[in-house]
């Protein structure tokens, strides 16, 4: 008896290239441009160029357009050995607002991902709403304690509560990008680079390469001048923790 093929070999048999597959999402994307309802966007990225990887946007909750680079997060799960889905994730923003976010990969007929469909919602205002309503039934929460922060949801989908919404680096170009993301992987070390010793340095590089960092144009160079080492000397931390 003939075995049915299974939903994998399916996907495999119907999956899209690369360029078709991102250029029917970006088609999907501009005709929702002007439909979406006040405080929800919906970005597309190719994740083959995180410096410019946006193609498309509809709405405008982050601000941000086409050619901006890759967030923070899905810059490290586009680098990941096993990338994976973002799901309800939330950030807080530099102006106070609260943005709930899931990502989603886009991958093509060899199931590499290449491309990715973000969905931000603006849910500042529900906050307050929800703060309001708590406090009026006497409940003895906050609106903040429902919000997950990025890197806090399990692959199984637990939430993780925190009492504020985390981070994501939602940024406008790729210098912006990157000196985000080495102010905080330098910040987690907790020892000034004055002070800092070869293993706090290579660390540093560890977790800059699990984040994509050096995906990024000029990668090497930007670690070198903010850790105060030498392109080679970066090359060679490189190695190391490969």
């Amino acid at each position: 008896m003939a075995m049915r093929p299974s939903i994998g070999d399916e996907y495999q048999d119907s999956a899209m290239s690369a360029e078709d597959l991102l250029a029917t999402a970006t088609l999907v994307i501009t005709a929702l441009n002007g439909c979406l309802p006040s405080g929800t966007e919906i970005v597309l990225h190719d994740l083959r160029h995180p410096d410019r990887s946006i193609l498309a946007i509809a709405g405008d909750v982050t601000h941000r357009r086409v050619g901006d680079p890759t967030p923070g997060a899905l810059l490290k799960q586009a680098s990941a050995k096993r990338p994976e889905d973002l799901h309800n994730r939330s950030t807080l923003l530099d102006d106070g607002r609260v943005i709930m976010w899931s990502s989603i990969l886009l991958r093509d007929r060899n199931h590499t991902p290449v491309g990715a469909l973000g969905i931000n919602n603006d849910v500042t205002q529900l906050r307050r709403v929800k703060a309001i309503v708590d406090a009026a039934l006497g409940s003895g929460t906050s609106a903040s304690t429902d919000e997950v922060s990025p890197g806090e949801r399990s692959p199984e989908g637990r939430d993780a509560r925190q009492s504020e919404p985390g981070s994501e680096i939602f940024a406008r170009d790729v210098d912006e990008l990157a000196t985000a993301l080495l102010t905080d992987s330098i910040g987690r070390s907790g020892v000034p680079v004055s002070l800092m010793k070869k293993e706090h340095k290579v660390a540093v590089v560890s977790d800059l390469q699990d984040r994509g960092f050096f995906s990024l144009r000029n990668g090497v160079d930007l670690a070198a001048l903010h850790l105060q080492v030498s392109r080679f000397t970066i090359y060679n931390y490189l190695k190391e923790v490969s």
